[in-house]
């Protein structure tokens, strides 16, 4: 226990040795709490993702003669929702932003959409479908947060569907029971009228009775046939006038039933537009029956009535000939006594036919016609009930498209993967290797000199280490779309990583590891090797484009994934080759401080052994 003491205690003599021995206590707290505040909630913050929205929808007409815009609907609905930062752009720009990360996510409401949504009100609806695109070769996890994210979108474009669906479909109901009701208030007229023509068609008959009875007892009575006779005419005249109405009433009946009948029609084709076939149905049966049974009968009533009408004008004229010629008064009294009781037939025929048939019939047609319009409260169609059900469940999906799409999990972490390997392996090449060449500084060798050796020596076993990794990679079942290019990219990552740990040693010394260690622990919080970078916490999202690991992460994500390589694999290359140039130059000067030796130096406070 003492000799332990005095192995920490060793640490207090030097303040370089306190900072060391407060780094190595602080790294695991360094990196358990970079790496849990760098993936803290990127579910979270998928409101900070960049997507683009892409609307191509036109509007179209509905059945019931509204405009449908559901694409720009939808589009108000996805731009105020908060599930990706949303941006309006077209076509074009969208595709070169995803293929430049610019945009992690494109949607695209394609042309059509809003006839696809107009369809669910007609005979033959269609699945509205929307596109959302991503890429592997950007970032892998996005997918899956756009998956997530594509459900809500689906739900909220669904939801605005059924909404638009019953708007449409029971404004038509509303139209088709407005022309119900048109059609039962012009039945009810019929009724009405029907009503007024049996009325009259009674008060004919009653007339016509009493002229036969009269005409009968001026045929038993001729020594009474002045008398009698002279009060023919009027009561002729009047049974003329009578049966005159009678004629236009049943006339006026007549075209009542054309024109119920007409608006049966205009309702049945109304109700066939709309998509309720089966309320069509319905009412083209009422008007087979009416045009079958009311229309024939009232068609005959009127042809009776008209017939009445020629007969008690023929009457009139038999009786002015009998005022006319007393001395046939025994011939065209019998003629007059037939004539009357023939039209005092037909008058009770047509009574009891308007009575009894025809006005009970068209009050059982309004009836029927009043209730029907009241009872249209029900969308019907003549779809298949199950597929209806099931399209209008989900009225609206989401084709979700992977561009470069990766086959496993391991392929998308892969590159976060391959970068960490190999900064660690730069790191321990320098646990190794003395970053400066202690042989000739002893023997005053300059500054290049001096540091190129263990440059190119662990640039030499970096080297291979992006080869074994490679190998590593290739076995366990990564599948690069350019294993040539992987390899190149691997090798540039591994150079630039131990130039920029060799400098961290050459002038921090032992304290150089430390710091190359947190540097990593940065890397991994900010370097988007899992989720978006856009998904972490700001100060993270503002050092991630200047941070190497960064660089080899899209690189070898676009080697592995595929897609275009020019310029943005150029790009990473030489940024990492920049930073190995810029490193190994401050190493030089770094090593022309060091061309004298110190006390420090020669002993110093902390030392790899």
């Amino acid at each position: 226990m003492r000799a332990a003491l005095l192995t920490l205690a060793r640490f207090g003599r030097d303040r370089l040795a306190v900072v060391v021995l407060v780094a190595v206590l602080a790294v695991p707290a360094l990196y358990g709490g970079l790496l849990v505040w760098g993936f803290w909630d990127p579910y979270g913050r998928t409101g900070d993702i960049p997507a683009a929205l892409v609307n191509l929808d036109e509007p179209v007409e509905a059945p019931d003669g509204s405009e449908v815009a559901a694409g720009d609907d939808l589009e108000q609905v996805v731009l105020t929702s908060g599930t990706l930062d949303w941006t309006t752009t077209d076509a074009d720009t969208a595709a070169a932003g995803l293929e430049d990360s610019t945009f992690s996510v494109v949607l695209t409401i394609p042309p059509g959409y809003s006839a696809q949504v107009a369809s669910l009100a007609g005979d033959a609806p269609e699945q509205a479908v929307v596109e959302v695109r991503t890429d592997d070769a950007g970032n892998y996890l996005v997918g899956v947060l756009a998956r997530d994210a594509s459900d809500g979108i689906q739900e909220v474009a669904g939801s605005q569907v059924r909404a638009d669906y019953l708007d449409v479909v029971y404004g038509l109901l509303g139209q088709a029971r407005d022309a119900g009701g048109e059609v039962g208030g012009t039945a009810q007229d019929l009724a009405d009228g029907t009503q007024q023509a049996a009325d009259t068609a009674r008060q004919v008959a009653d007339g016509a009775t009493q002229l036969a009875d009269g005409v009968a007892q001026v045929a038993d009575a001729l020594a009474d046939v002045d008398d009698a006779v002279a009060d023919t005419p009027q009561v002729a005249d009047a049974i003329e006038d009578l049966a005159g109405a009678l004629a236009a009433r049943t006339a006026g009946a007549s075209e009542a039933a054309e024109d119920v009948s007409a608006r049966l029609s205009a309702l049945e084709d109304s109700l066939a537009a709309s998509g309720q076939t089966d309320a069509a149905a319905q009412v083209g049966q009422i008007r087979d029956s009416f045009d079958a049974t009311v229309v024939p009968a009232i068609d005959d009533a009127a042809s009776d009535a008209s017939d009445i009408a020629d007969d008690a004008g023929a009457l009139s004229e038999l009786a002015a000939d009998a005022v006319a010629s007393a001395g046939l008064a025994n011939e065209q009294g019998a003629a007059l006594a037939d004539g009357a009781q023939a039209v005092a037939d037909g008058a009770q025929d047509v009574a009891a036919t308007l009575a009894d048939d025809l006005a009970p019939a068209a009050q059982q047609l309004a009836d029927g016609l009043a209730r029907a319009a009241e009872e249209l409260d029900v969308p019907i169609t003549d779809v298949d009930g199950e597929t209806f059900g099931e399209i209008l469940s989900r009225p609206v999906t989401v084709d979700l498209v992977r561009e470069h799409a990766v086959a496993y999990p391991g392929d998308g972490f892969a590159p976060a993967f391959a970068g960490l390997g190999l900064f660690v392996g730069a790191l321990l090449v320098f646990l190794v290797l003395p970053p400066l060449d202690r042989r000739l500084r002893l023997w005053g060798a300059g500054p290049l000199a001096v540091a190129a050796p263990p440059l190119l020596a662990g640039g030499a076993v970096v080297v291979v280490q992006s080869a074994l990794l490679l190998g590593a990679l290739l076995l366990v079942g990564v599948t690069p779309d350019a294993p040539w290019v992987l390899l190149g990219v691997l090798a540039a990552s591994a150079v630039s990583f131990v130039a920029l740990v060799q400098l961290l040693r050459a002038v921090l010394g032992v304290v150089g590891e430390l710091v190359g260690v947190a540097l990593l622990a940065v890397q991994l919080a900010a370097g988007e090797g899992a989720f978006p970078i856009q998904t972490t916490d700001p100060v993270l999202q503002a050092v991630h484009p200047y941070l190497p690991l960064s660089w080899t992460v899209d690189a070898v994500r676009r080697a592995v994934a595929g897609g275009p390589l020019l310029p943005y694999v150029a790009v990473d290359v030489a940024l990492l080759l920049g930073v190995a140039v810029v490193a190994f130059a401050l190493t030089c000067l770094a090593a022309r401080r060091r061309e004298r030796w110190t006390t420090s130096a020669l002993r110093p406070s902390v030392e790899l052994v």
